[in-house]
């Protein structure tokens, strides 16, 4: 029989398995427009993840009406990702999801991240609830590092040019004796 105790944010599953819940929020700054800083205040901004062992699955997200559209999901989204990154986990989407959370997942991509999508857009059914699912156990989309950053632009001929000019003229300047002659 599964033991379920609720504990400080953590739920115990047997006698080893433990699950934790961790609500992030956004990180507020002076910056800030100060309609926001109501908004926020509300509570209604906010993302909720369960962490087991390695991997942490956001399954609640939300933001404040009057936030909509101002990059601030995708900010509170980024600050949490990076949170559980740092802290070595996994990072899984929900099972389910709304479209504007799969735009969202999409989007990482471009900030950075190594976004694998589990689910093909093709496989994706709307379910009774507005929400799309793929398998009902299956995270939509995980994370488990940010990209490397792209490598320097090949340089350019004349630039090649340049640097084996800048090393003959280095090289009139070595002594004879670290030369070898």
């Amino acid at each position: 029989m599964t033991d379920w105790r609720f504990r400080n944010g953590r739920r115990n599953i047997g006698p080893t398995a433990r699950v934790e819940s961790r609500r992030y929020v956004v990180q507020t700054s002076d910056d800030m427009h100060p309609d926001w800083m109501d908004a926020l205040d509300s509570g209604e901004t906010r993302l909720t993840a369960e962490i087991h062992g390695g991997e942490a699955t956001i399954h609640d997200s939300s933001v404040a009406q009057a936030l909509r559209s101002t990059g601030l999901g995708e900010k509170l989204y980024t600050q949490a990702i990076d949170d559980m990154l740092a802290r070595g986990l996994i990072v899984n989407s929900d099972v389910s999801m709304s479209d504007n959370a799969i735009s969202l997942w999409k989007s990482l991509r471009n900030k950075g991240y190594d976004v694998i999508q589990r689910v093909p857009d093709s496989l994706l059914e709307l379910g009774e609830d507005g929400q799309k699912t793929g398998d009902d156990i299956t995270a939509i989309f995980f994370i488990a590092r940010k990209k490397p950053p792209a490598p320097d632009l090949p340089m350019s001929n004349r630039d090649i040019a340049n640097k084996i000019d800048e090393a003959r003229n280095l090289a009139e300047h070595i002594p004879s004796c670290i030369k070898g002659k």
